[in-house]
């Protein structure tokens, strides 16, 4: 199971920045999600089938990619424009 409370955030090498970008999921609350449903109100997210989620990535010189990984292997790469 993967949570999504468990983020990490990369900054490239040499990119002159020195301040760490932020990012935080925005959907979906925690709970009980059966095949995209919220059945229960819980104190964390445990997902049955596919769920969709929200993410917002930001940083003081801006964000280039956002990758999503599950379990270590990369699902999703998302290049627009981030604030």
């Amino acid at each position: 199971m993967t949570a999504f409370n468990d983020i990490s955030v990369v900054v490239v090498e040499g990119s002159g920045d020195s301040i760490a970008p932020s990012v935080s999921f925005v959907a979906p609350d925690v709970g009980l999600y059966v095949f995209g449903n919220r059945l229960l109100s819980m104190n964390r997210l445990i997902v049955v089938g596919a769920l969709g989620f929200e993410v917002v990535a930001s940083d003081n010189v801006g964000v280039d990619l956002v990758e999503f990984f599950v379990d270590n292997i990369l699902m999703f790469s998302d290049d627009e424009i981030w604030s």
